[in-house]
């Protein structure tokens, strides 16, 4: 089925890091490991990228087999100590924003546009708005501050490539794990639909948990204090359900946050050299 996102949104966007970790993760894996004839390889994935991971093995186990070892870097899996207020504040007015999505036709969220480029061009990185931190500042409101890593002089480049949008249905799976007990399937349930939704989808009134056990590829896990979105307590709790974690890891810097494991300037010799070197040891 062809789909096109400005015509068929709402058949689109109805998808959540649950679909790309049981659709889109073997697909990667098998494309690669047929273009390259290996029967393994490595995985290394940051926030949701290692909530993908956690689907994938604990719904498609066959393919732990066929992952050397995996990397995983600030883990989601518990998200229920964020501290990030502007995350907050977005959680608890969700029920606003729902039906405003709803009424709207909205699906997609953060997508790339013209104005946001003017944004990024004008004031984030432009020289003339040197003094005012405004794009910086939102970043560190989310994944938590620290100013000796983030520089505007990264902005530049980081702009280039987010926004990049998002499902709607994404960050509500988040928020569900965040207001729940487990670690779950997405919730089809609703005010108006209060058990058909589940029903109809899995068959119980309520989704059903993912299966951590499952995981059984060889991890390695790296996390940071300063984390607001993957808390270290977080982290650690999810660690105590997966079999077979080699090292768990927490980045030198205090400071280090969310954000840093993708942009910071010392996120090389914090994290990258030390990964690389684990990885060399194991092939």
């Amino acid at each position: 089925m062809d789909l096109d996102p400005d015509v068929n949104r709402a058949e689109f966007w109805d998808f959540s890091w649950h679909e790309m970790g049981y659709y889109d993760l073997p697909a990667g894996i098998d494309y690669i490991l047929n273009v390259t004839q290996q029967s393994e390889l490595f995985y290394i994935g940051h926030s949701m990228g290692t909530t993908m991971f956690f689907v994938l093995g604990a719904t498609r186990p066959e393919y732990m087999a066929k992952v050397k070892t995996a990397v995983l870097m600030a883990p989601v899996a518990f998200p229920w100590h964020i501290k990030s207020p502007l995350t907050n504040f977005f959680s608890k007015i969700h029920s606003v924003i729902s039906v405003v999505a709803r009424t709207t036709g909205l699906y997609e969220v953060f997508p790339y546009s013209r104005s946001l480029r003017w944004v990024d061009n004008n004031l984030c990185t432009s020289y003339m708005f040197r003094w005012f931190n405004v794009c910086p500042d939102i970043m560190k409101w989310i994944g938590g501050f620290n100013d000796q890593e983030l520089k505007r002089t990264s902005m530049t480049t980081v702009l280039q490539y987010i926004p990049a949008g998002a499902s709607m249905k994404c960050l509500k799976h988040f928020r569900q794990l965040s207001q729940g007990t487990d670690f779950r399937m997405f919730n089809y349930n609703s005010v108006t639909n209060l058990y058909l939704g589940n029903k109809w989808r899995y068959g119980t009134s309520s989704p059903p948990s993912y299966d951590l056990s499952k995981v059984t590829a060889p991890i390695y896990v790296y996390y940071a204090m300063n984390d607001w979105l993957a808390a270290p307590e977080d982290v650690l709790y999810a660690v105590e359900f997966l079999p077979n974690v080699k090292e768990v890891n927490k980045v030198a810097d205090e400071d280090f946050n969310h954000l840093d494991f993708m942009w910071a300037d010392d996120a090389k010799t914090l994290l990258y050299d030390d990964i690389i070197s684990k990885l060399k040891t194991i092939v």
